[in-house]
């Protein structure tokens, strides 16, 4: 199993959405994609949480650091891949990156 791209995303209150990396960079993380990250993050909680989102290209796999620090971290999967085999990995490697500073 092999996400489609895995993406690092921050929201600037000035400057909007802020795509800070990806791999593969050649994938195309559109600014409606990026949007619709952020909009279901907010939504659920402004607090630090992991989501499981249905977009147009397949499933999304997200942990919103919170409000305070507005990071989002995902990976997009195919819609029939299992999510459950990947959500471990995501939230130890946001625990890591946050604590790393």
């Amino acid at each position: 199993m092999l996400p489609k791209v895995t993406f690092l995303l921050y929201w600037d209150y000035r400057k909007g959405p802020i795509v800070v990396g990806q791999y593969p960079a050649d994938f195309n993380l559109d600014i409606d994609t990026i949007i619709e990250f952020f909009q279901a993050a907010l939504q659920k909680a402004r607090i630090s949480h992991y989501e499981e989102v249905k977009i147009s290209q397949g499933l999304a796999l997200t942990y919103f650091t919170g409000e305070q620090t507005r990071m989002l971290f995902g990976v997009l999967l195919d819609e029939e891949e299992n999510p459950d085999l990947l959500r471990g990995s995501l939230v130890r490697l946001v625990l890591k990156v946050v604590k790393s500073g």
